[in-house]
Order: C-alpha cells, then structure tokens, then sequence
C-alpha cells in the first residue's frame, strides 16, 4: 500500500493549489473581443490575422452549439479573445480593418 509522509502530503497539496491557481489566472487574463458564427467564420479568421499580424496577443477560440429540437444541423460560433490591457490597441486595428 502507498504510504505518505506528512511532507509528500504538503508537496501534493501545494502543487494542486499551484495548479489551480494558475489556471484561475489564465482564465482572467483574456477577454471575449469578437465573436460569429457560420455565416462569417471567414471575416472572424481574418480579424484574427490581422491582430496577430499586428501585435495583439490574441487567441481563437472555437465552439459549437448544442442541436434543439428546431435546429437541423449543429451551428459553430468563433469567438476571438484577446489579453487584457490591449483593447484599445485591438479596437483601434478593428477600425481600420473595418475601413479596408
């Protein structure tokens, strides 16, 4: 049988408490700036390109809608997320992307 030590046990638990904490952070650090679904995956791809071509620390983030009973098919939504601190710097780039 495994058999801890009051020390290991501290290890694992401080790690945990790392893991989680970490991921709690990471979670906080981005923010949803622009967001589609079908019909202009195209446009949001683009956007995407252009921030990160720019300099905008930003990330794509995909994700698909539950069927209902009404739908016929599974509708995907895109949603781009940026860090935080540079929304004024992604919605100066959106408008002259927007301007192109």
């Amino acid at each position: 049988m495994l058999e801890f030590d009051t020390f290991q046990i501290l290890l694992i638990v401080f790690g945990v408490i790392v893991f989680i904490t970490s991921y709690l952070h990471e979670k906080r650090t981005w923010v949803e700036f622009y967001g589609g679904t079908q019909a202009n995956l195209d446009k949001i791809y683009r956007i995407f390109s252009y921030l990160k071509a720019n300099g905008v620390k930003c990330r794509m983030k995909n994700r698909n809608q539950p069927i209902s009973g009404m739908q016929t098919s599974q509708s995907a939504t895109a949603i781009i997320e940026i860090k935080k601190g540079e929304e004024g710097k992604a919605n100066k780039l959106l408008a002259e992307f927007d301007r192109k």
